[in-house]
């Protein structure tokens, strides 16, 4: 087992409610996922989001797990609008706004070894259809599929092969939590089997918007996040140990 292996494992518990216990105390998704879709109403009311296309019901052979009587499943775009600029080819300058490419979207981190950018007109055009900010939720869609991280730039806009993921309202939930579930070889797996190309997997955002996840209750979330963030340094310190173990198997072959 390598570091990624072990890091998917926990992450696979976590998705399936098995890395914390549940409280009872801490209230249900269902309290909380009501708050959500008013104050998406509201944002509908107020022109501030599209009116957008009902999702279907979640069908009982859909889901792969079972979830505990306070956790709910949802899909995703019940929980995030989508800003999408796929499509929208940018002019690329040396300097400006920040432009985010799935180059820079990497396995739960941002990477601007090469950066992109474009002009202050440009950043204001591409407004129309939604303005990434910070804190928001950053997928690829292809080349590489399924890769996410939160933004942490003040000011920059998501584009080629790239989808914003944003709350409807403001910090209702945590956003690190869908981030490391989005990571988990559950969520991964679906992608794949709705994904579709030969040479390079790619989904359409149609398709994106109805894959499934659990959402557990505010307080089970905050403490999900905070077991998962206690365990990476221990995944990252196993990743060190390997490596050596590693070449030190390339310097010295069992065979010898």
């Amino acid at each position: 087992m390598n570091a990624q292996d072990l890091k998917n494992s926990i992450l696979q518990l976590a998705i399936q409610r098995k890395l914390v216990e549940q409280r009872e105390e801490e209230g249900t998704a269902k309290e909380l996922l009501k708050k959500i879709d008013a104050e998406k109403k509201q944002l509908i009311k107020e022109g501030k989001i599209k009116k957008q296309k009902a999702l279907p019901d979640i069908k009982d052979d859909e889901i792969p797990f079972d979830i505990p009587e306070n956790w709910k499943w949802v899909r995703l775009n019940q929980i995030f609008d989508f800003i999408d600029y796929r499509g929208k080819t940018p002019t690329k300058l040396t300097s400006g706004v920040v432009l985010i490419t799935a180059s820079n979207i990497k396995k739960g981190f941002l990477d601007f070894a090469k950066a992109d950018f474009i002009s202050e007109a440009e950043y204001k055009e591409r407004q129309s259809r939604g303005i990434t900010k910070k804190g928001d939720i950053l997928f690829t869609t292809e080349a590489p599929l399924g890769n996410v991280a939160i933004n942490t730039l003040d000011v920059a806009s998501a584009g080629q092969r790239a989808i914003t993921f944003q709350q409807y309202g403001e910090n209702n939930f945590l956003n690190e939590l869908f981030c490391f579930f989005i990571q988990s070889p559950h969520f991964q797996f679906d992608l794949i089997n709705n994904a579709t190309g030969t040479t390079a997997k790619g989904i359409k955002a149609a398709r994106l918007k109805d894959l499934i996840l659990p959402f557990p209750p505010l307080e089970e979330q905050k403490r999900i996040v905070a077991k998962i963030e206690e365990l990476m340094p221990y995944v990252d310190e196993y990743d060190k140990a390997y490596t050596e173990v590693e070449e030190l198997n390339k310097k010295f072959p069992e065979d010898m």
